[in-house]
């Protein structure tokens, strides 16, 4: 199963989405050389803005001088984030964070503390450059797996569409920083009367006062590390073998605690066992090695397990003439005598004494020299470990688990409940497993947060569309699965259905802990600020600060472990 496309959808994603309204004033990082990882022209203009102001605040000269010199550090550092402001403000007409802190560097000028005015645009582009490292270091790791994932794939082009869709947390944040920013710029100017009209002070002290909730308003941290710890979380699924095609994928398993499985999603492996032989004219042993040597030639999964059953040496010069007819059976002929294995219908041209009797669903007949000597009957086989992943996805959150096939094999349902399942649906053609999906989800919902699907085959598909969240195998007998699914699991692991679901909790468990955290810390200044204890370099200080270690954060979800239980949030 490919996902260049995916990729490459995800690494774009993950590039835009980081820089495209808070990437600071110098835009997107360099994704190439520096020193020891940052940027040269930005560390060469931080050190050239530093001379300026370090000179006006240790030496002793006069109060023009000193302004003149912070002027030139702070024209110096942040030239380019003016000029940001002014280009987004006339052509896009957006607020960004560009403005505000040319605002606030003004600002501070205009009431004579020029030491403030250049301190802000110089820690706000060093904070920005650790920043730009941070992210792009994260996004390089990750990216570096995903190219090298889908180089290991062959190519065949899946659902698109449904590969772009953002998580709700993403289309949030991008709403709300378009309608915050200016909202933060009208606030500072309203809390800048309110402190000199209502609370008597100073006018410079009133707009000092501010300037530090312009600052820390900004919410340039949240925008940068929740896409991010999405584009982590995905590359970190893919990194075991799990494809999430969007990060509304994942958002919408993390709540999903309703699974519906087919059957030869987590019960059944792909292959067949032989489960009874009956013959009236022969002895059993002996249908089944005449049945192995006819079928030798075959590569039909019946044929590969009625030679499995048999295990015994096949003798090839004892069998001539081998035909296969795809769909119906096979012939060959043995010491003279023309031997058919098929089905009833392929069996019954063959011979005139073909019985009446019910034969289960899968089973093949037997004819020598046009007379019926017996049939064989197959069941599928538990696939391995079927017990351990139903509990391990009820551990990973899963309250409600059920099976649904299109056979109507008791024994199948009576082996599901064994399992672990809660419930079971038999005989259900595609269109009745999309309807067990419907029914199962109005039943529990709304508290049940979403359901999940699992299913292997095309006539999965319905059920897939229908179910909040889809799960498909790209080694199932068909791709149609993998196409209509938001997640695909390389292989036959029914196993990662559980890693699936504890990596999309723990990817939103750290997108809560940036959120409280940078909540957090910008709450805090914002109260010392209100008191006028904390002063403007040290908001900006603040803003820039809690963004590095919430992009570190995000990058955790790369490495996220997925074994274990599941903890609440």
């Amino acid at each position: 199963m490919d996902y260049r496309g995916i990729t490459e959808i995800l690494l774009k994603h993950g590039r835009t989405r980081a820089t495209e309204s808070f990437g600071g004033g110098n835009g997107e990082p360099s994704e190439t050389g520096g020193l020891f990882g940052f940027d040269i022209f930005a560390l060469c203009r931080l050190a050239a803005a530093a001379i300026p102001f370090v000179a006006g605040m240790i030496f002793s000269v006069s109060g023009k001088t000193e302004t003149v010199l912070m002027i030139m550090a702070a024209v110096i550092a942040g030239y380019d984030v003016l000029i940001g402001a002014v280009t987004e403000l006339i052509k896009k007409r957006s607020i960004s964070e560009n403005l505000l802190m040319s605002v606030a560097s003004a600002a501070a000028f205009v009431i004579g503390e020029g030491h403030e005015g250049a301190a802000v645009m110089i820690l706000f582009q060093t904070g920005d450059m650790f920043r730009q490292y941070a992210v792009r270091k994260a996004k390089a790791s990750v990216a570096e797996f995903l190219r090298d994932s889908a180089d290991e794939e062959e190519n065949e082009n899946s659902d698109k569409n449904r590969a772009g869709q953002k998580a709700e947390s993403e289309k949030f944040i991008a709403g709300f920083a378009r309608t915050y920013t200016p909202a933060v710029l009208l606030l500072s100017v309203a809390l800048t009367f309110i402190n000199t009209a209502v609370f008597q002070l100073g006018f410079s002290e009133g707009i000092s006062r501010a300037l530090v909730f312009l600052v820390v308003a900004c919410p340039c941290a949240l925008v940068i590390s929740i896409p991010l710890a999405y584009f982590a979380g995905i590359g970190g699924a893919s990194r075991i073998g799990i494809l999430f095609k969007s990060s509304a994928a994942v958002d919408a398993c993390a709540k999903a605690k309703l699974l519906v499985f087919d059957k030869s999603a987590l019960l059944t492996a792909d292959k067949l066992r032989v489960s009874s032989v009956k013959s009236e004219t022969m002895d059993a042993d002996m249908l089944l090695r005449i049945a192995a040597h006819t079928e030798a030639h075959s590569g039909h999964v019946m044929a590969r397990a009625i030679k499995a059953a048999y295990d015994g040496p096949i003798f090839s010069d004892a069998v001539a003439g081998f035909r296969e007819f795809p769909g119906a059976g096979v012939t060959v002929k043995m010491n003279g005598t023309d031997i058919f294995i098929g089905s009833r219908d392929f069996i019954s041209d063959k011979t005139e004494e073909m019985p009446a009797e019910d034969a289960p669903e899968r089973s093949v007949f037997m004819s020598a020299g046009g007379k019926y000597v017996g049939r064989i009957t197959f069941a599928e086989t538990v696939e391995e470990g079927a017990a351990e992943a139903i509990r391990e996805i009820s551990d990973a959150g899963c309250e409600y688990i059920a099976m649904v096939s299109a056979d109507s094999s008791e024994p199948d349902g009576a082996l599901a409940l064994t399992l672990g399942a809660d419930e079971y649906f038999l005989g259900c053609p595609p269109e009745e497993k999309a309807a067990k999906v419907r029914e199962i989800k109005s039943r529990y919902e709304p508290a049940a947060g979403g359901i999940i699907f699992a299913g292997r085959g095309a006539d999965d598909v319905l059920a897939i569309e229908e179910a909040d969240i889809g799960i498909g195998f790209s080694g199932g007998l068909t791709n149609d699965a993998v196409r209509a699914a938001d997640i695909v699991i390389t292989g036959s692991d029914s196993a990662k259905i559980a890693k699936a679901v504890r990596l999309s909790k723990n990817t939103r468990r750290i997108l809560l802990q940036n959120v409280f955290f940078v909540l957090g810390v910008k709450t805090a200044v914002l109260v010392l600020g209100a008191f006028g204890i904390s002063p403007l370099w040290f908001a900006v200080l603040a803003d820039t600060g809690v963004t590095v270690p919430a992009v570190l954060n995000s990058l955790r979800a790369f490495f996220v472990d997925t074994t274990g239980p599941e903890t609440e949030e």
